[in-house]
């Protein structure tokens, strides 16, 4: 393995060549940079310095096993310095040189991250083939999938066999709002041209008399239809992306590494990040006739543009919360701070994407001890 001196790391200083050391250990993180969860700026920060104690400390946070793995991917040798008598010797912080720990009797022993990360890459990684598709082999990991699946690596994630497949399944982000919006435009054309040929409406008249319905409260029902994806939004995450299947079936542990659980295992899949337009027009499909059993048409239209307007907007945020760097302090860092606590802290907490708005309801709010 290649060794660099402290004055060579601390060279490797800028956004498009940076560098960091950790336990005796040089990696280039410049390509990682952009999607590091606490953003491009943390990293600039320490660019070309040791980062152990910061990555041990509890401020900003303790860094998961999972963050040790996906640095590993990115090592490029060891850290020396000069001793007084001019021979290089391996850089020992805080005891530890190169994932290991030095006692006074000469004696060493791995430590415990090292340990972890020895077990991780060895006994949960070899369990799946990384050359072939990972759909058809996650269900046969039995009760080792959730294990697994909660371990995050920093890959690109190959479903099908099919090219074909797999080139619809792989969505990039500007494929969202390219499918949708123009859906959006006829979704609300209908509406119009449907309050004008059958009128005005009234809904749920055996209530009170109902609610009128009118041309002119078309902004109202899109805006009502956003607020209803923002619910959508959160239910869908909790009660189905993230609903543990039972180790002995096959086909529900497939089913939701498809759904959500392959967004676990490659957070930084840009690929992998929103929803493939294909299996969106399914869920559209069904959302149309659970409103339509609702609602009336006119309301139907309008309520169903709103919703994909929001969903429009959680694809897009979710997508610049891996990807994007937020100035500090704004609305989109604190956002992207609560979605990193969710993806690696607590996945059984913070389920709104788009807003914080129904974990508060439903008392899963994450606390980020920063805010």
């Amino acid at each position: 393995m290649v060794h660099y001196s402290e004055e060579e790391v601390k060279r490797h200083n800028k956004p498009n060549d940076l560098w960091v050391s950790n336990s005796g250990k040089v990696y280039n993180v410049t390509e990682f940079a952009s999607r590091h969860p606490g953003g491009q700026d943390i990293l600039l920060d320490v660019a070309g310095e040791d980062v152990t104690d910061a990555m041990q400390s509890s401020s900003p946070h303790r860094h998961t096993l999972g963050a040790y793995s996906i640095l590993g991917k990115y090592c490029i040798g060891t850290l020396q310095k000069s001793s007084e008598n001019g021979i290089s010797e391996s850089i020992t912080k805080n005891g530890v040189s190169n994932g290991i720990v030095h006692n006074n009797n000469g004696t060493s022993l791995p430590t415990q991250h090292a340990a972890d990360e020895f077990d991780f890459d060895n006994s949960c990684e070899d369990i799946v083939d990384w050359t072939k598709p990972i759909l058809w082999q996650v269900g046969s990991l039995g009760d080792r999938y959730l294990e697994w699946v909660e371990k995050p690596v920093d890959k690109h994630i190959r479903l099908w066999y099919s090219n074909f497949c797999e080139t619809f399944s792989d969505t990039p982000w500007w494929a969202i709002p390219m499918v949708w919006l123009p859906v959006i435009a006829v979704l609300l054309f209908l509406s119009y041209t449907n309050f004008q040929s059958l009128g005005d409406t009234t809904w749920l008249e055996m209530v009170g008399g109902g609610i009128s319905l009118k041309l002119q409260g078309m902004p109202l029902y899109v805006a009502a239809g956003v607020l209803l994806w923002t619910f959508l939004e959160y239910t869908i995450h909790r009660w189905l992306f993230h609903i543990e299947p039972p180790s002995n079936s096959p086909v529900l542990i497939t089913l939701h590494f498809l759904l959500h659980g392959q967004h676990h295992k490659a957070p930084f899949d840009r690929y992998r990040l929103v929803f493939p337009p294909v299996v969106g027009f399914i869920f559209l499909a069904i959302l149309y006739q659970v409103y339509r059993l609702l609602f009336p048409i006119q309301l139907t239209q309008c309520l169903l543009a709103g919703t994909l307007l929001g969903y429009i907007a959680y694809d897009l945020t979710h997508y610049y919360l891996h990807h994007g760097s937020p100035s500090k302090n704004s609305y989109f860092q604190r956002l992207k701070r609560y979605h990193v606590l969710h993806h690696f802290k607590d996945q059984t907490k913070g389920f709104g994407i788009s807003s914080k708005l129904w974990d508060y309801p439903f008392n899963t709010v994450l606390e980020d001890k920063r805010d």
